[in-house]
């Protein structure tokens, strides 16, 4: 089956909105060196050296230690986590500016009884604002959101409420991120059909997306909808592809609605793709998989100017296979019997900038 695609267009952009100040603990250069049991002192200094404009306090009569994750099986690349043992024991960062707090936090599940925290909000005069926030912990990694907003200077307080362990990591403090922080927005013209993809970062209370086109970038029409995440802190990957091409226009514009669970909605930049006419040009490549010859069939409806050239599975140009034009029919036979066995890739260069690609597998008879 001849499985060619045509990339025409990659767009890229960036929009970020995030305003919080974000603890993640990896400022700390070497893990173990914030002290364990007999040093909770050295602790709480350490922590307030590697974090000086925002961690602020720390209960001393207990430690409040950092742990890398990477050495605790369930934590497998979370990197540095803060570690809060002992009921009573806290940790305070401000002052932050205002906003929401959010952050991520698990049991460290070694008793066997599920550890509870405590959040206070204080303003910048160390006044409680708002009522306790007050969770028990499971097994894996939640995301839990404040419902008191940080006043400006404000600070927040996390405490150990009994004496089962717990941990805590990426912090979003004092504006955190708005709901949806997008890092890319993509589209490739693939097959006659528009494919969108976009990333997200970080997401807060993501609804999801709704998809938007327009043929003169200001009269948009809804496509289709892409369930969000709800809240994440790691990165997410989306894709829409649009099937019903409208050729009215040369050209076309995307973008993406997104909408929160409260209603409240943003949009992303716009992207505009370009529609090119399809290539005449037909390449069918056999037999699949190939040995010792590969066979290639090329037919042309119009006189074109094209490069066809074989790669290997690294992307490494093996041979320039055909340079020339493609007018009616022609045939051509490539001795393939010095390749090694593995994939290659079929890419033929059109002269208005349009790329087909197909995937072979040479594999020798046995």
């Amino acid at each position: 089956m001849n499985t060619m695609f045509r990339l025409l267009i990659l767009s890229l952009v960036l929009t970020t909105t995030s305003v919080g100040q974000t603890i993640d603990f990896e400022a700390v250069a070497t893990p173990g060196d914030l002290g364990w049991y007999t040093f909770p002192f050295q602790t709480g200094q350490q922590l307030m050296s590697a974090y000086p404009n925002t961690i602020s306090d720390w209960m001393p009569h207990y430690p409040t230690l950092l742990n890398f994750g990477n050495a605790i099986s369930p934590f497998t690349g979370q990197g540095n986590v803060l570690e809060m043992k002992v009921s009573g024991t806290y940790i305070e960062f401000g002052p932050l500016n205002s906003g929401s707090c959010l952050f991520k936090a698990r049991e460290a599940n070694w008793w066997g009884y599920p550890p509870q925290f405590t959040v206070r909000i204080y303003n910048s005069s160390h006044n409680q604002q708002g009522s306790d926030y007050t969770q028990n912990l499971g097994s894996s990694w939640a995301t839990y959101v404040v419902p008191t907003a940080v006043p400006t200077g404000g600070y927040i307080r996390i405490y150990c409420n009994n004496f089962y362990n717990f941990y805590v990591d990426d912090i979003v403090a004092g504006g955190g991120p708005v709901p949806v922080e997008l890092t890319s927005f993509r589209s490739y013209l693939k097959d006659d059909q528009v494919e969108l993809q976009w990333t997200t970062a970080t997401e807060l209370n993501n609804f999801g997306f709704e998809i938007e086109r327009s043929t003169n970038g200001d009269d948009w029409s809804m496509l289709g909808f892409v369930e969000g995440h709800g809240t994440s802190f790691v990165p997410r990957q989306y894709s829409f592809r649009d099937e019903t091409l409208d050729r009215s226009s040369l050209e076309l514009y995307y973008r993406l609605k997104q909408v929160d669970r409260d209603g409240t909605t943003e949009y992303s930049n716009v992207l505009r793709v370009a529609l090119t006419a399809p290539s005449s040009v037909n390449l069918t490549a056999y037999p699949q998989p190939f040995a010792g010859n590969l066979n290639l069939d090329i037919t042309s409806g119009t006189s074109e100017q094209i490069t066809i050239t074989l790669y290997n599975s690294a992307m490494q140009k093996v041979a320039t296979l055909y340079e020339g034009v493609a007018d009616g029919s022609m045939t051509m036979t490539i001795p393939t019997m010095d390749l090694r066995d593995g994939s290659y890739f079929l890419i033929v260069n059109h002269a208005n900038g349009e790329t087909q690609v197909q995937k072979l597998l040479h594999l020798q008879s046995r």
